[in-house]
């Protein structure tokens, strides 16, 4: 009671999407917290498909060693040309990256409709990308002309969105630097209506934009991830950035291993399908809540134990499996300070018992002695009516 302990169990193999596991202590007079459930899902890698120009291996160098490492999630990197890009290969993908590469019109077109189905695009408008301009819409920012910093000063980050999810991780102090990076050469951009800038430079010229189409996300960012035009790629920032402009695209979230009694489960946040229909949510208890056009989105977790999303199609294997429990708060017994009984019950902090006496209703010597007042003012107003009485009736004679 009121301690922890630390235990280590065998290997287990994830033969299943998703694993139940319970942990039981002995019973006691409360058990209902005696059990915690909680769900174990082997990692599915995100397939990453980098295109890129024909026989320009040194840069992807690292952009790819950056991928290579990521673990939460991890990316299953594949490198195609771009003149070859099919829609084969899209089928199966999660994020493109065109890395400064010339991309003709049909394969815009592809990628335009991988994107508009949920998938996630980052071009990298090098020195040598080439966009088509009718497919313009695809992109929150058309890449325009070279800009040369070579010479004079180079060119800094600035303006970042740390509200956004990609600098989030770099909102506090000592958790990473943008502007120790040197930028010699980027494109200048134009924005598009429906474009967002994330990041700018020092001159005011869009960095990285982003848009939403239809169901997916596109990144530009108008310079090079290898040092031909800049050193980011040799600042600490670079591998997290890499990470976090990926997750963002792949719209990764953390798999949470249980929710809690009161909280709402969303198929699509919790890392299952989006609801549609043909779908249901079975509680504990064996209830069923069918999720399509007339039912809701989410359901409210009001049992404990495993709730389960799956298909109206009879023998078809749960699609998604939520742990829920108990809040363990609700079990600490341990009394509470009348101070903050009394605070609670009269709204205000460090109520006390003298405090409620001192807001008892006065007695009547006490309320006459503050009214006593008001019997000369309402004197006074009698004598004013009285004298512009007499003063009218003058006047009109």
């Amino acid at each position: 009671g009121n301690g922890s302990a630390s235990t280590t169990f065998d290997p287990v193999t994830l033969a299943s999407p998703h694993l139940r596991a319970t942990v039981r202590i002995d019973t006691d007079a409360l058990e209902r917290d005696n059990r915690f459930h909680f769900v174990v899902s082997p990692g599915h890698p995100v397939r990453v498909v980098l295109a890129q120009r024909g026989g320009a291996r040194d840069a992807n160098l690292y952009l790819g060693r950056a991928l290579g490492v990521g673990d939460a999630p991890r990316f299953d990197l594949i490198t195609r040309d771009a003149e070859s890009l099919t829609a084969d290969d899209l089928q199966t993908a999660g994020i493109v990256i065109v890395n400064d590469a010339t991309i003709s019109g049909p394969a815009a077109d592809r990628l335009g409709r991988f994107v508009q189905r949920g998938g996630g695009l980052l071009v990298v408008a090098g020195q040598r990308g080439v966009w088509p301009q009718e497919q313009a819409a695809v992109l929150p920012a058309l890449p325009g002309d070279a800009v040369d910093r070579s010479s004079g000063s180079s060119g800094r980050l600035v303006g970042l969105e740390y509200g956004h999810s990609i600098f989030e991780p770099f909102r506090a102090p000592r958790s990473g630097d943008f502007s120790t990076a040197r930028f010699y050469g980027y494109r200048a951009g134009t924005l598009a209506r429906d474009g967002t800038v994330l990041a700018r430079f020092d001159d005011g010229a869009p960095a990285l934009a982003e848009k939403r189409l239809g169901a997916g996300r596109v990144l530009v960012w108008m310079s090079s991830l290898d040092l031909l035009w800049n050193d980011l790629a040799l600042k600490p920032v670079f591998l997290p950035f890499v990470h976090q402009m990926a997750r963002h695209l792949a719209g990764y979230q953390e798999p949470s291993p249980w929710l809690t009694v009161g909280e709402v489960l969303d198929p699509a946040i919790a890392g299952g399908p989006k609801p549609a229909a043909h779908r249901a949510i079975v509680s504990p208890s064996g209830a069923r809540v069918a999720l399509d056009a007339e039912g809701p989105e989410v359901v409210q977790l009001a049992e404990q134990g495993f709730y389960e999303v799956r298909s109206l199609t009879p023998g078809a294997p749960p699609a998604l499996i939520v742990a829920s429990n108990v809040d363990l708060k609700e079990s600490d017994f341990s009394a509470i300070p009348a101070a903050d009984v009394v605070a609670a019950a009269t709204g205000r902090a460090g109520g006390t018992a003298p405090a409620a006496a001192a807001a008892a209703p006065p007695s009547d010597t006490v309320q006459e002695a503050s009214q006593r007042l008001w019997w000369y003012l309402l004197f006074a107003g009698l004598l004013l009516m009285g004298a512009e009485t007499v003063v009218g009736n003058r006047s009109r004679v």
